[in-house]
């Protein structure tokens, strides 16, 4: 892919007070179309006290004056790559890892803006702890022209604050354990936060693999599952970024059009295609099977929407036709769980037997 490059910094990173060079983070920041929201969101960039980053902007293709405006913006930190075609939105931020020059990636979505010093505590955090593969924090909430409606009142309901879904959280967490919780409420919903509130060490890409393009809305989740898995996590109880809701966020697009309709399903498969996670947890598949039964549902109360993405999203049609291994591997676990519950059952009949 073509690339245009405003400016790189080539100075060398400032030393801590050990005397130490300090990493390279590299706040990544994807766009498309963002002319609205572009220049507070590099402003916030550009304005953090930790001393040592570099400012990535990968653009898709946007058709507005998104690229305009960041040419203003003159700070040798910035470095502007251009997408010769819109590759979408997952993708995009695989792009922006790619290209990243740091050993940490600190994402910053186009409409949302980084307080002052974010990066510097989140880098103290996870430089305490090298088993601690991401850290992340609240958020504000930014409400910009966003509907008042219906949809808008159940997300801030259920989204406004994350974190507490979590039982207890200390500053450095068993990764395991928070996973667990998770699973055993089904993988449903953000307990970490959208990528503007989370900082990554880069080698966890490397090692796990990238964010999953087949998933509209969820596709930062199941990354921090992955990551949770087999790292330790990192969190700041204080909010160190703002998270702007608005009438064209992609998170309202993907509920309105329910795009993101087979996002759980998804999710579920990616986890389970990890040999250790699915050899740790086979009770995933318990989740699988709840899952087709709320698709089932959905398609009950949504059939013209879903219709509607079946026909026009090639990911759609590619998860009904993997309906049927879906359905098969959940039906064989409920199976096998029953039996096993039998089994077990009988045990226990038969031992009291004994014991009379």
């Amino acid at each position: 892919m073509s690339s245009e490059v405003l400016q790189l910094d080539h100075r060398p990173c400032s030393a801590g007070s050990s005397g130490s060079t300090r990493p390279l983070v590299s706040i990544c920041i994807p766009t498309f179309n963002a002319a609205a929201w572009i220049v507070e969101c590099i402003e916030s960039a550009l304005a953090q006290s930790y001393p040592c980053l570099e400012v990535l902007i990968v653009d898709d293709a946007s058709t507005d004056q998104t690229v305009k405006l960041i040419h203003a913006i003159d700070d040798p930190r910035i470095r502007l790559e251009i997408n010769p075609q819109n590759i979408g939105l997952a993708p995009n931020w695989n792009r922006c890892i790619e290209l990243a020059r740091g050993d940490f990636i600190k994402f910053l979505f186009h409409d949302d803006i980084l307080y002052p010093d974010c990066v510097e505590k989140m880098m103290q955090l996870i430089l305490s702890n090298e088993q601690i593969g991401l850290v992340f924090s609240p958020r504000d909430i930014i409400l910009e022209n966003a509907p008042q409606d219906e949809l808008t009142r159940i997300w801030l309901k259920n989204c406004a604050t994350l974190h507490t879904r979590f039982r207890q959280l200390e500053p450095v967490n068993h990764g395991k354990d928070l996973f667990a919780q998770y699973l055993r409420e089904g993988f449903r919903g953000n307990w970490i936060g959208e990528p503007s509130s989370v900082l990554v060490r880069k080698r966890c890409f490397s090692s796990l693999g990238m964010f999953d393009s087949k998933l509209r809305q969820v596709c930062d989740v199941e990354m921090w599952l992955r990551i949770m898995f087999f790292h330790d996590i990192g969190f700041l109880p204080e909010k160190h970024s703002a998270f702007r809701l608005h009438g064209d966020s992609t998170s309202r697009r993907n509920l309105t059009s329910k795009k993101n309709f087979l996002d759980q399903l998804w999710l579920i498969e990616s986890l389970s295609n990890c040999p250790p996670i699915k050899a740790e947890y086979p009770e995933i598949e318990g989740v699988r099977a709840l899952e087709l039964l709320r698709l089932a549902k959905a398609v009950l109360f949504s059939p013209i929407a879903i219709g509607r993405c079946v026909r026009t999203d090639p990911v759609a049609r590619q998860g009904l036709r993997n309906l049927p291994g879906w359905i098969k591997s959940a039906a064989a676990y409920s199976v096998s769980k029953l039996f096993s519950r039998r089994n077990s059952d009988r045990s226990s009949t038969a031992k009291r037997l004994n014991q009379a």
